[in-house]
């Protein structure tokens, strides 16, 4: 696979294009500058890889003569998005039982009504306050509340000025919280977090609520991907509707 820095990204943009249910996370990227473009032919690309930090997109031919080469070039523990089963069919092939796939499901959001929106957020116990998450928040609470948020932005100063969110404070400290995921241009994907003391309270509910009427007013739209059932249930009292799962892969040393 050879890195492709052509000026025209219309070509790779046309195969990214499969993948249906990411594939405004990687274009967004990819218009964004950020991630690497790996191409079987820069001038006719038949198969394109796009990696950002710890995500893959593969999308294009499955029966051409890169693809089984392709997929080796993901090393172990990274997510790959491809757009079919044709692809998972090669997946299987070539990673035997080191393959682990994760199911996802994707949320609609053109469903979302601000009035409902703004009734979850008021919602809150009284003992609680919502607040835009600052540095001095950040700073002072524990990595497993922020969980993954340096993986995609370099330091919490960077998440300031790239993504944006809400906390809930009990007592001054953030307990739970809804945030930017990842960077972004005019839609995002949401992140969840609550300290286990505090979850079934209600408060994931006010703190996403808080970031989606924010966005909404913004005219940003807040995408949502479910890892599990809590998260279908959750984005399904939001608003979002037309639930669709699909399958992010890894492979594991063995």
């Amino acid at each position: 696979m050879i890195e492709y820095t052509e000026d025209d990204r219309g070509p790779v943009v046309k195969l990214l294009e499969s993948l249906s249910h990411v594939q405004n996370m990687a274009l967004q990227w990819l218009d964004m500058g950020l991630g690497t473009v790996f191409v079987d032919s820069p001038s006719s690309p038949n198969i394109v890889l796009f990696r950002y930090r710890v995500m893959n997109f593969i999308a294009g031919d499955p029966n051409s003569a890169k693809a089984r080469e392709v997929v080796h070039e993901i090393p172990p523990m990274r997510l790959l998005m491809v757009p079919n089963t044709r692809w998972e069919s090669v997946l299987k092939e070539e990673w035997g039982s080191s393959l682990r796939k994760q199911r996802r499901t994707r949320m609609n959001p053109d469903s979302l009504d601000l009035s409902r929106i703004i009734e979850l957020k008021e919602a809150l116990p009284s003992e609680y306050v919502i607040r835009p998450l600052d540095l001095a928040l950040l700073e002072q609470s524990s990595r497993s509340l922020l969980g993954d948020i340096l993986l995609f932005y370099n330091s919490y100063d960077d998440f300031l000025n790239r993504g944006f969110g809400f906390g809930v404070l009990r007592d001054g400290n953030l307990v739970s919280l809804a945030r930017t995921c990842f960077p972004f241009r005019t839609r995002f994907e949401i992140q969840v977090n609550t300290l286990p003391r505090f979850q079934r309270k209600g408060l994931a509910t006010s703190a996403s609520a808080m970031l989606i009427e924010s966005s909404l007013r913004s005219g940003l739209v807040p995408d949502w991907d479910a890892a599990n059932e809590e998260s279908i249930h959750l984005a399904l009292k939001l608003g979002y509707s037309n639930p669709q799962s699909y399958h992010v892969f890894y492979r594991i040393l063995m």
